[in-house]
């Protein structure tokens, strides 16, 4: 007999597998046994990747050409398409910064949910990864027009988007991994 936690993961696969075509809000829910497994999808759905700097008071954002829908700073990092996470972050890492990244030693730092960039009527939901270890140095590629290195002070810019000023920032300072 599949167990509950089984069940669930198979529907998560099954509702990300399939978002693309919904593009709709989507919840399933489960419980057995004083549990509940419950699935929110967001309009978009995305991986993200931490970079931050040697002193961790900063952390890598791109900032799209205006005809990308937004010209807001963004996490790295892109549409969870690929079949699992890990070619999702090596794809997107080396299309949008042109390096090569390992991420068999990712951590999970944390699962956001905010405005869209460039979309207000619409919601993101950003999985963020840390310790994901890069071949070469990063530099703007294809939809990316600069790089830049923001920080805790940035919680006001109004250049950085929605998602990474009232979720990331504050979530990253509070748990100290931004100083």
């Amino acid at each position: 007999m599949e167990s509950l936690g089984d069940y669930a993961s198979d529907v998560i696969k099954s509702v990300l597998k399939n978002r693309k075509r919904r593009k709709t809000f989507g919840f399933a829910s489960f419980s057995g046994d004083n549990l509940l497994y419950s699935i929110v999808m967001a309009y978009y759905n995305k991986i993200g990747v931490l970079i931050l700097n040697e002193t961790a008071t900063k952390f890598l954002v791109c900032e799209k050409f205006p005809q990308n829908v937004t010209s807001d700073y963004i996490m790295p990092g892109g549409q969870f398409t690929e079949e699992n996470i890990d070619l999702c972050i090596k794809n997107e890492l080396f299309e949008e910064l042109g390096v090569k990244a390992d991420s068999r030693e990712k951590v999970l730092i944390g699962e956001y949910t905010d405005v869209a960039a460039g979309r207000p009527n619409r919601d993101v939901t950003i999985w963020l990864y840390s310790n994901i270890k890069l071949t070469g140095t990063p530099q703007p590629h294809t939809e990316i027009k600069a790089l830049h290195w923001i920080g805790r002070q940035d919680v006001a810019n109004i250049k950085v988007s929605p998602i990474i000023r009232n979720q990331i920032i504050p979530d990253l300072v509070q748990r100290g991994i931004l100083k």
